[in-house]
């Protein structure tokens, strides 16, 4: 075990190295993209009269009036467009135009955050919505459909706190009539001030307490405030009780029929590994958890599934462990593999991949903080362990155990149904919907 822990040490080294010198070169071009953006606006009005500084806008307004229409949906979005009940689709009677602004393009085989997205965008079509969506990455057409749009506009959704901060100024300003939702996502001051505690460097915690300045600014500015879980809710309401606070979850499609379990073999541990906390599950689950799996299942492999995985990471891979990155669509593992794995140390949130295995019938081993939020029991729906000793003993038992495992996978299935389902994203929407309608 010695030799164990010395090679996950070295991996974490070089990660921390690598994600500090990522995150300068990161902010590095965002100061750039900034000085870049200034200079041009102000080049711009330093030689404007009024017809040259409006025609560029009617010049791109025929390539912008399409967003709001066009049906096309982001690369990964499910094949078959989400249906509804018709009382659920009878809200979109209104044809509320929507705006999502995001940091970057949705990669929703890449990370549950674009997941999540991507099926909201589904489902408020479904419910009549014209849905846009724009991002910082490709600024220039985020500001052009601003400029010529932002009038139309109903609903602008602003995706975490530090998109949120950047452009609610703006959206008062050229979307005057619009509702301005602030999606926390999760609570980032929260999974920042988790890590901070199990990482007790200084600048995390001042970090940690930053992020959780801009959040609560973000709370006051808006007009609605999401939450992903009720706990988080009462969270935001605790630091801002004025606060109009919705809950709108993750979104996961139920899937059957299921893959039975004598046709399964392996674990599952997914993770989108630009998530700090997901690279922290992996080095744990591989310095405390992986060897006591190789004495209690010896030959069973486990399989580490995910995108954005660090170089330094594939060198965790030893004999029953194996790092496989990125794949190009998760549901033939989710068929695969016998039991899903989440040993989370710290987030936020309503956690994706607890949800998506749920929705394909794969029964999950989770910490506690892998699924806070859910509504999920301990024995009922999923298994639950904390401790290294414990949650290796859960995963053998629900391993070995066919009847337990058939009886999670069936309640796991149900549980998303009732729960985190595209019908229960609409029932969740309807008083947006609502209330951005008696605001007309």
């Amino acid at each position: 075990m010695p030799d164990d822990d010395n090679r996950v040490d070295a991996v974490a080294a070089q990660i921390r190295l690598d994600d500090a010198r990522g995150q300068f070169q990161r902010r590095e071009r965002e100061l750039l993209a900034e000085l870049e953006a200034a200079r041009a606006r102000i080049a711009a009005l330093e030689g404007s009269t009024f017809w040259r500084f409006t025609a560029p806008l009617r010049a791109v307004a025929h390539r912008v009036k399409h967003l709001l229409h066009a049906p096309t949906v982001p690369p990964g979005a499910p094949a078959a467009p989400i249906a509804l009940p018709r009382t659920l689709a009878a809200h979109g009677a209104t044809r509320h135009r929507v705006l999502l602004i995001d940091a970057e393009p949705l990669t929703p085989d890449q990370d549950a955050g674009s997941l999540r997205a991507t099926r909201l965008i589904e489902v408020m079509r479904a419910m009549g919505c014209e849905v846009a969506f724009a991002c910082e990455q490709e600024r220039s057409a985020l500001d052009e459909l601003l400029a010529v749009r932002g009038g139309e506009l109903d609903i602008v959704i602003l995706s975490r706190h530090a998109v949120a901060a950047r452009h609610l100024e703006e959206v008062r300003r050229r979307a005057p009539r619009a509702l301005v939702v602030f999606d926390t996502v999760d609570l980032h001051f929260v999974r920042e001030r988790r890590r901070a505690e199990l990482d007790p460097a200084a600048f995390l915690g001042e970090g940690a307490e930053a992020i959780y300045r801009e959040e609560v600014a973000c709370v006051r500015a808006s007009d609605v405030t999401w939450a992903v879980s009720e706990r988080e809710r009462e969270i935001v309401l605790r630091e801002v009780p004025e606060a109009r606070v919705m809950v709108l979850a993750t979104i996961h499609v139920p899937v059957a029929p299921v893959k039975p379990f004598a046709a399964r073999a392996g674990l599952l541990l997914v993770g989108g590994f630009r998530h700090t906390p997901n690279v922290d599950a992996a080095l744990h689950f591989a310095r405390a958890i992986a060897p006591r799996l190789r004495r209690r299942l010896p030959g069973v492999a486990t399989y580490i599934v995910g995108s954005g995985a660090p170089a330094a990471l594939a060198s965790l891979a030893v004999e029953g462990l194996e790092v496989v990155g990125q794949v190009p669509d998760m549901a033939p593992w989710l068929e695969r593999c016998r039991v899903s794995v989440s040993p989370l140390r710290y987030g936020a949130g309503i956690k994706g991949k607890v949800g998506e295995a749920l929705a394909h019938g794969l029964p999950v081993v989770a910490t506690s903080v892998s699924v806070e939020g859910m509504g999920l029991a301990d024995g009922s729906e999923v298994l639950v362990a904390d401790d290294p000793d414990a949650f290796a003993a859960a995963v053998e038992r629900l391993y070995a155990d066919e009847a337990l495992w058939a009886r999670l996978s069936r309640a796991g299935i149900e549980h998303v149904a009732r729960h985190f389902s595209p019908e229960a994203a609409a029932h969740a929407l309807a008083p947006l919907l609502e209330l951005a309608a008696a605001r007309r």
